[in-house]
């Protein structure tokens, strides 16, 4: 039987700024380029109870776009993530959800590989260990949802979680 985790009452834009300051490395700029610029939109957002894991989710999906940007050589405008928080309503009335999507300009990802980017098997771009373990912390520990939408010159990863845990 699993051990049961620890939830607590997280702000999440605290948890993402905490990830972006452990990239920050990654953000600068490189040789010829002018570095990758983060726009951070955030909302109102209640305290979310969930675990430390969801640190690694953020740090994981902001890593992820700041490596589909450095391999993106073709691009014609300045990398950039943004990262926006929201939280809406339950539409039965019950427990609102915390929404944060981080989006990049980047290549997209084929749309191909989409339906199974979260599987540990896929092959592929940004198709890694990491974004499965990002779908099992979000999804399976969480009750929330995880989903990954992209197009040409922009990918958009949004986790949603219940701000309280079911009981």
């Amino acid at each position: 039987m699993p051990t049961a985790v620890k939830m607590q009452p997280t702000d999440l834009q605290i948890v993402i700024n905490q990830s972006l300051r452990s990239l920050r490395s990654r953000l600068k700029p490189q040789a010829a380029g002018g570095g990758i610029q983060i726009v951070c939109e955030y909302g109102e957002l209640s305290a979310v109870e969930c675990s430390d894991e969801i640190s690694q989710v953020f740090t994981s999906l902001i890593a992820q776009a700041i490596a589909a940007l450095s391999s993106d050589h073709a691009a014609t405008h300045r990398p950039q993530i943004t990262i926006r928080t929201m939280q809406i309503p339950d539409p039965q009335g019950g427990n609102p959800r915390a929404v944060v999507c981080v989006a990049d300009n980047g290549a997209a990802i084929p749309f191909e590989l989409q339906s199974q980017i979260f599987s540990a098997t896929a092959a592929g771009i940004r198709a890694s260990l990491a974004l499965s373990a990002c779908y099992e912390t979000v999804v399976q520990q969480h009750g929330g949802d995880l989903q990954c939408y992209s197009q040409p010159d922009r990918t958009e990863f949004w986790v949603e979680l219940p701000v309280k845990q079911a009981v």
